[in-house]
């Protein structure tokens, strides 16, 4: 959209009330006209997951090789979410199993422990 703000006036310490008038009322005209753009594409669905409407239980990212718009990303297994926080559970190292590594470790490499 092209602007119809003239840009030469006022001039510096010659300003007149006409020049300031007339590039108000252009400056209100434009911006009437991008909020009205902006209500009709969120009122008819036009703005989605790269805009301000999502579905539960996802993140945002992208995984699609290359530059591209915002994806919404599943949660994988022993992930949920507890309001806005992100839980994962499973999959991690006992102590025991923590300890049977560092033994395995010390007895190849020192000569045990």
């Amino acid at each position: 959209m092209a602007s119809s703000i003239d840009a030469t006036k006022p001039t510096a310490g010659a300003a007149l009330t006409a020049d300031v008038r007339n590039n108000f009322s252009a400056a209100k005209t434009e911006i009437e006209a991008l909020q009205a753009a902006v209500a009709s594409a969120v009122s008819t669905g036009a703005v989605t997951t790269s805009g301000l409407t999502m579905s539960a239980a996802r993140l945002l990212g992208r995984n699609t090789m290359g530059t591209g718009a915002i994806e919404e990303i599943t949660l994988g297994t022993n992930l949920s979410f507890s309001g806005t926080t992100l839980n994962a559970t499973g999959g991690g190292l006992t102590d025991a199993a923590v300890l049977a590594a560092a033994r395995k470790l010390a007895n190849s490499n020192f000569g045990g422990l």
